[in-house]
């Protein structure tokens, strides 16, 4: 961005003495520290220094007002008789052991979630996890580290821009010599460390079982990692949804609960029932039975579907089912994120300086754009001939080039698998080439989808699918090898049988349940 997040953070608010205890705790984790703390084996400790620096944040944190009143809530909610004594003995210890301890060599969830750290994406690629501290970001800004590239809002984006208290935006982080990109991060500006904390804290003994929870409030996250859970929340005029998530280590009597992160997301202003009811039914958590049962009436009102009775409707229902969807606004996110096309700007960026990640993909790309448009031209042939036979026999069938799509998949995968490309390299340039991006929903869907939408669908599915092949030719021109006449009729008998020699439907919807939420 041309310009950082923070402006401006009064030395007054740096000068208190919480904020400098966690800066301190910031020098000892610091990546660029020689003597920084380092994931360990479950059971060891941290050195002298590192755990000077842990007491010394403690001890600010437990003499707070707002962290004395979570002790009591959470003194209420164990039905311990805990003294305020034991501010300083047993509930320190508690803190700890929840923000502090690592398992399996992992970073401890404080780590994660006021100092972030490097994750992998769902194809394996590194990206930026946690970070969702003010204080730690407006750090990395400084040192130069890090680079605001822009606000995301998933909902009502105009809201979000008129909170200054919470920021919802995608970043850049220079972390270990790695350039991590997080497309969605999220934190509240100018709240206290002893707030976060205690926000953590509380939410993860409210979750402690299942019916603890539901008298908290918390609703179930099907879709987290481990055990998750979610609480809407509203405050000064805005609605915020806390996320807390969980998971169980160990086993049989050694088996504990763990604290995995803690965040919110935006949910936008505050309103009345009767100003905006259909804001409060879209973002409302509600079951997956509810969900399938509306969402297709949803989809035509959002130009996305003609008639609520279509194949493409009943696709997206299991689309977003398979995605552990818990609201309509979300379902109605990874709908529109499956019609997304970006390839123009993903090639540009591959063009100017300053992508190479981007770059290496595209090049990497284009062997499987040729396959891709070889396959769907013989698919296209054979379809074109079936239709012919079904004009003069009197029957209706689907334009070519749609009825062609579904058949070439399994063929063209196959062919891919064949000449080696396995996990990302096999589905990332699938994806690039039908959406622009290299990560989403997993390619079967995205080729589903884009088949139903062809002919069921509005004009909010965007470019249609002969569309983005008509695009993809002109950015992946073929380029003719030097063959001759034997090996070039050997080459277009290879694309019209191998590719369709597994001429069956892909599956309509098949995919594991992906978290939504930021973090």
């Amino acid at each position: 961005a041309r310009r950082p997040l923070f402006a401006h953070v009064a030395p007054e608010v740096l000068a208190r003495n919480t904020n400098l205890a966690l800066v301190r705790l910031f020098d000892v984790f610091q990546p660029s520290d020689p003597t920084r703390a380092t994931p360990k084996a479950e059971g060891e400790g941290y050195n002298e220094r590192e755990q000077g620096a842990i007491d010394m944040f403690l001890e600010e944190v437990v003499r707070t007002p707002v962290m004395r009143c979570a002790f009591r809530h959470v003194a209420m909610l164990v039905g311990e008789d805990l003294s305020e004594s034991d501010l300083n003995e047993s509930w320190k210890d508690r803190l700890m052991k929840i923000w502090f301890r690592r398992h399996a060599g992992r970073p401890c969830v404080f780590e994660h979630v006021f100092l972030g750290n490097q994750c992998q994406d769902s194809s394996g690629q590194p990206i930026a996890g946690g970070l969702h501290c003010w204080l730690k970001f407006y750090l990395e800004e400084v040192r130069g580290t890090a680079n605001y590239l822009g606000y995301v809002y998933n909902v009502n984006p105009e809201d979000g821009l008129r909170d200054h208290r919470f920021i919802s935006g995608k970043f850049v982080w220079d972390f270990e010599g790695c350039r991590l990109v997080k497309d969605q991060g999220g934190f509240f500006v100018g709240t206290s460390p002893e707030w976060q904390l205690a926000c953590g804290t509380i939410a993860f003994f409210e979750t402690a079982n299942p019916e603890l929870a539901q008298r908290s409030g918390w609703e179930p996250w099907p879709g987290a990692r481990g055990v998750g859970y979610t609480k809407d929340a509203l405050h000064d005029g805005f609605r915020y949804r806390h996320i807390v998530c969980c998971d169980i280590v160990g086993k049989g009597d050694q088996a504990e609960l763990v604290l995995c992160t803690a965040f919110a997301n935006f949910l936008g202003a505050a309103r009345a029932p009767e100003a905006d009811a259909d804001t409060q039914e879209l973002d409302r958590v509600q079951s997956a039975m509810d969900i399938a049962r509306k969402l297709p009436t949803w989809l035509v009102t959002e130009g996305i579907a003609l008639v609520e009775d279509s194949q493409l409707c009943k696709a997206c229902v299991e689309f977003c089912g398979a995605r552990g969807c818990r609201s309509l606004s979300e379902a109605l996110k990874e709908v529109r994120g499956a019609f997304v096309f970006q390839l123009e700007d993903a090639v540009a960026a591959a063009n100017a300086e300053g992508f190479p990640r981007i770059r290496a993909l595209v090049e990497d790309t284009r062997e499987v754009a040729q396959l891709l448009l070889d396959a769907i031209d013989a698919g296209v042939a054979i379809a074109a001939e079936v239709a012919i036979a079904g004009a003069a026999a009197g029957t209706a069938s689907a334009p070519a080039a749609v009825q062609g799509l579904s058949s070439v998949l399994p063929g063209l995968l196959k062919e891919l698998k064949r000449r080696g490309r396995r996990g990302p390299r096999l589905h990332q340039p699938l994806r690039l080439l039908l959406t622009g991006r290299a990560e989403g929903a997993p390619v079967t869907d995205i080729f589903a989808l884009l088949e139903l939408a062809q002919t069921e669908g509005g004009d909010e599915v965007g470019v249609l699918f002969h569309t983005r092949i008509a695009l993809v030719r002109e950015l992946f021109p073929k380029q003719e090898p030097f063959h001759s006449d034997a090996s070039h009729q050997q080459d277009e008998s290879f694309a019209a049988v191998d590719f369709m020699s597994d001429n069956v439907p892909t599956a309509t919807v098949i995919s594991r349940p992906a978290p939504l939420l930021i973090d």
